[in-house]
């Protein structure tokens, strides 16, 4: 019967014993297979085995049947015959590209556990879902222009949120995927449905520049200290740009240089790399 558990007791017996072995008489499971005869008189040899039937054994036992969905999402196992009021548990191991949603019954969700222990009553057949998973990376560009949050592996049809911060002295302008803009919200929400990289522009912020001249045979220009990453470049021509090589003054919260005499053309500009 499934479920009763029986000792097993292996007896030998023939005319000669070879190498003193004799005919075990013990019985009920007591630990002993034969006796060994000696000099000295018979000794006990400990192996009996008790044995518990899990079945199929008439109708005191039911199959446990476990199907993956999809049948590539994962491999499973704890499945079989087993005598009614035995316990087994139901394991479902993801495979790469996948994760486990939960054990499903009917159509009806009976577990998310990938471990789900569960008593043998009666024949069930339980799926375990599985969905695919698919890669978000973000990116901020340049580097230097703020943080980006969002990047991870996720589930099918998640929810992702790809949030972008500026740093100071520069802007958001949106949110492109191979090139093309997708969004202009800092906070760009999404559902998952293939992988996707995401890049997060930002530009600087332009710089206010004063232009003072007074006398008419000196220039002066000033700016803000604080803007950081800008350089002062000069041209002769809008062309052909080189860093300046004016001597840059601060004087509390302002950069200025001072041109002086004025010859030729010269144009100057603060650019961000």
């Amino acid at each position: 019967m499934a479920g009763a558990t029986y000792w097993v007791q292996i007896e030998a017996q023939q005319t000669i014993y070879m190498n003193d072995w004799a005919m075990a008489y013990a019985s009920g499971g007591d630990g002993v297979f034969f006796y060994k005869t000696t000099l000295s008189g018979p000794s006990p040899a400990a192996g009996d085995l008790a044995i518990t039937l899990l079945g199929p054994a008439g109708t005191n036992s039911s199959t446990i049947t476990t199907i993956a969905s999809p049948a590539t999402g994962g491999v499973l196992s704890g499945s079989g015959a087993f005598g009614n009021g035995l316990a087994t548990t139901l394991w479902a191991i993801p495979n790469a590209g996948f994760v486990f949603v939960g054990w499903s019954e009917n159509g009806t969700v009976v577990s998310t556990n990938a471990a789900y222990p569960i008593t043998v009553t009666t024949n069930r057949t339980l799926s375990a879902v599985f969905d695919p998973t698919f890669a978000v990376t973000v990116a901020a560009a340049p580097p230097a222009g703020g943080t980006v949050a969002g990047t991870g592996t996720y589930p099918a049809l998640a929810s992702v949120n790809a949030i972008a911060q500026a740093n100071a002295s520069y802007n958001f302008v949106n949110w492109t995927e191979a090139g093309a803009p997708v969004s202009t919200a800092t906070n760009f929400s999404f559902t998952v449905a293939a992988a996707r990289t995401l890049v997060a522009n930002f530009t600087p912020i332009p710089v206010p520049m004063t232009l003072t001249n007074s006398s008419g045979t000196s220039l002066s220009f000033s700016w803000n200290p604080a803007a950081t990453g800008w350089v002062l470049q000069e041209s002769a021509d809008l062309i052909s740009w080189t860093s300046s090589t004016q001597a840059i003054i601060t004087n509390g919260s302002q950069r200025s240089i001072q041109v002086s005499p004025l010859t030729g053309n010269k144009f100057f500009r603060l650019y961000h790399p």
